[in-house]
């Protein structure tokens, strides 16, 4: 066993070694406000969530490495996970009360368009990810409590989106509230706000 964990720090330490890193470029939004980035290699475009306007903006990536501001896309709310599959671009976008249910939103990643309809997922979706297969989005929905009053305080759920057939099913985690005292004992973390 020590043998092992001794081998895979030589591993990983050489292989640190043969990374290396070229700044090319560096741009900003206008307010500042980028947080998740995706890019989309086919169109050369990096999408950056910003949920201080409450959109999308769009960069392109030229040959030598420069960025440039494309556009900005607007979304229903604020965006707080992006990812990316074959020209496909999927936001997870919050409510306008984060309590509520949020969405998820499908554009063309080569031209900003939107592509299809939108779909409603849990409160909250943040994470959100592509299987492998393109075929489906998954959004961690955060249910996160009001800060007010903490009361109002939606259960946290997975969303499973069909990207083809745009239908939702919610993963949610309801059925373990009576095992919270074994799920404790066996380490899982669990926040009471209020009750």
């Amino acid at each position: 066993k020590i043998t092992a964990i001794v081998l895979a720090i030589v591993a990983s330490a050489s292989l640190s070694a043969q990374v290396s890193h070229t700044h090319l470029s560096t741009i900003q939004s206008g307010n500042q406000a980028g947080e998740i980035v995706a890019y989309d290699a086919a169109s050369g475009r990096y999408f950056v969530t910003n949920p201080a306007s409450n959109e999308l903006d769009v960069f392109l990536a030229a040959p030598s490495g420069t960025l440039s501001f494309i556009t900005s896309i607007p979304l229903a709310g604020a965006p707080n996970s992006v990812a990316i599959s074959a020209g496909l671009v999927a936001v997870a976008v919050e409510a306008p009360v984060k309590q509520d249910p949020g969405m998820v939103q499908f554009f063309d990643a080569a031209t900003g368009t939107p592509n299809g309809a939108s779909v409603t997922v849990g409160a909250l979706p943040d994470m959100i990810a592509f299987t492998p297969n393109g075929q489906f989005v998954l959004t961690a929905d955060e249910g996160e409590a009001d800060e007010a009053t903490g009361l109002i305080n939606p259960e946290g759920s997975v969303s499973i989106v069909n990207v083809a057939a745009r239908t939702v099913a919610t993963a949610s985690f309801a059925p373990w509230n009576a095992q919270k005292a074994q799920l404790q004992a066996a380490g899982v973390r669990l926040s009471n706000v209020n009750g």
